[in-house]
């Protein structure tokens, strides 16, 4: 295969690895990045409507504290305000004094200029009521123990946000902005309040357009559906309708979690807000943000695929026209030398780079390999003449060799001491003939053994020697020279003698080999010793005898 195509196919198995690469690697990443911006956006979109609720909710509770502050509504003067704790439905009539009527009065304007709001009220502590519009029916009502009342009144100076409630007085689920009258002894006689109803609430979230066909939904503190298009989820908890999972998952101050459902289900991109303790969501199918995501990640490999190509393609063309062809001229230039053996030829310089650079050293390669060449030639002949001669030299340095080799075996073999060569394991190399005579062993058994197991093995007493604490084996271990004077070796017949030797390391370019290992047999010159130190001390004692004789 040419050069050119096989710089194609590595460019193209080079881009296939890259993408490859880059997608099965980054693709995970870039899914979770894109997940993660698109959840930030839905967050950033969830902490406007928290901004607009809380505007809307701080424009209610404005709105009360301007009324509880109006002087017809603080007037003690509530003797005569209709009271329903005792009211009955088939004889009950409304009869509303001077005050009560101004404060209903009141009460209706601001509902009437307030749509959000569908009912404007106030309770007293002698029990009587007050309402912007007539109660549906008029049955027993004590505002005293109503749950926005005790609210309002526990918590004086205030404005309170009730849970939802049912209103006993319309079929509304409400959500009641209450606050307490305090008199000049900051002591509660009365509460004013206002609800607004979830069907204005769920319309106000509902007014806004969530991206990818998703829906806005409000949950209360306890999970509890306040607001959502579909009928059937309001005023039910969460976990009733998408499991105990997506409850615990909505405590958190924001996040996503994925509700089942049809069609992959949905996720929930959820924030709670800070001051209302409300959870605002955006539900979105989830098909529509896992396809976005998946398309985004489809148009960056293509992308990256395509420029993949693209740098390929330009890089081939380069390639082609800055190193193929001049590779090419290189390959004709060698094939012709190789056919004519003309080693003069020179090829064109061409550009000052790298290519340039490899023909000018082509160049100067051809002209030394010219030079070669000739001096090739002239040492051919050269050789020739030697070459008859040469079998002749070898015959005489062989045989120069082998006397060489018996003279030095000679000289060992006439030499008294037991001479023995090691490897650097222990092991015998070469043994001379005192050796094999002292050791009771043939040669063909101490070649190849460790010496040490053999003849040195035990102390004068028949203990064992280690082979750690061995001189002979230091010797070839620290690669010093090692006298004692006094040893025992042992004979193959399991007989000893009294040795001393000397072991010397062998150097092969500075490295310890073996060494060698000269001994004598001392039993002899030890025996004669002893008998001599005998004669000594006889000799003592005599003459110790003879001068406690004298004396």
């Amino acid at each position: 295969m040419k050069l050119g195509y096989k710089i194609l196919l590595l460019f193209l198995a080079a881009s296939l690895l890259i993408l490859v690469a880059v997608v099965g690697g980054l693709s995970p990443r870039m899914k979770s990045n894109r997940f993660a911006a698109i959840t930030e956006d839905y967050h950033h979109q969830l902490k406007h409507i928290d901004f607009a609720l809380n505007t809307f909710f701080r424009a209610a509770e404005n709105g009360l504290r301007l009324l509880a502050g109006n002087d017809i509504v603080r007037s003690r003067e509530d003797q005569a305000f209709t009271n329903f704790t005792t009211a009955d439905e088939a004889t009950f009539q409304y009869a509303y004094g001077p005050i009560e009527r101004e404060i209903i009065a009141l009460f209706s304007a601001y509902r009437a200029a307030h749509g959000h709001v569908s009912s404007v009220y106030m309770g007293r502590e002698n029990g009587s009521f007050v309402r912007s519009h007539e109660r549906a029916k008029p049955s027993p009502y004590d505002p005293r123990i109503r749950p926005w009342y005790i609210l309002a009144k526990n918590n004086p100076g205030r404005i309170m946000r009730t849970d939802p409630y049912r209103s006993v007085t319309s079929p509304e689920i409400n959500i009641g902005v209450v606050t307490a009258l305090l008199d000049e002894q900051q002591e509660v006689y009365g509460v004013v309040g206002m609800d607004i109803t979830l069907t204005e609430l769920t319309r106000y979230i509902e007014s806004v357009q969530v991206p990818r066909g998703g829906v806005s939904v409000l949950l209360d503190g306890n999970g509890t559906f306040l607001a959502a298009r579909d009928a059937a989820l309001r005023h039910t908890r969460i976990e009733a309708v998408f499991g105990e999972e997506a409850k615990a998952a909505i405590q958190a101050p924001r996040g996503v979690v994925t509700l089942p459902g049809e069609a992959g289900g949905s996720y929930l991109f959820h924030y709670t807000s800070p001051t209302l303790g409300w959870t605002l969501g955006m539900m979105v199918p989830a098909e529509a943000v896992d396809g976005e995501i998946s398309e985004f990640t489809n148009r960056v490999a293509l992308v990256l695929g395509l420029s993949l190509l693209l740098l390929s393609g330009l890089t081939l063309l380069g390639l082609h026209r800055f190193v193929i062809r001049p590779v090419r001229t290189f390959e004709e230039a060698a094939r012709d030398i190789t056919r004519t053996r003309n080693y003069t030829r020179q090829l064109p310089a061409g550009a000052n780079d790298e290519i340039g650079s490899l023909a000018r050293e082509f160049n100067t390669m051809m002209g030394s390999i010219h030079q070669t060449d000739r001096a090739l030639r002239e040492s051919e002949r050269e050789l020739k003449d030697h070459r008859d001669n040469l079998e002749q030299l070898v015959v005489e340095r062989t045989a120069e060799l082998t006397k060489s080799e018996a003279r030095m075996r000679l000289v060992l073999d006439s030499a008294g001491d037991g001479i023995i060569g090691v490897d650097n394991e222990g092991r015998a190399t070469f043994v001379k003939n005192a050796a094999e005579r002292m050791l009771g062993f043939c040669e063909c058994e101490l070649i190849g053994h460790p010496i040490h197991d053999l003849s040195h093995h035990s102390r004068f007493d028949g203990s064992p020697s280690p082979a750690d604490e061995c001189p002979m084996r230091s010797a070839f271990t620290d690669g010093e020279v090692h006298r004692v004077d006094e040893e025992m070796l042992w004979r193959r017949d399991r007989t000893g003698f009294q040795a001393e030797y000397t072991a010397n390391p062998i150097r092969r370019e500075g490295q310890v080999i073996g060494a060698v290992i000269v001994f004598n047999d001392i039993t002899e010159r030890k025996r004669a010793e002893e008998r001599l130190r005998q004669a000594q001390e006889a000799a003592e004692a005599a003459n110790k005898a003879k001068g406690d004789f004298l004396a």
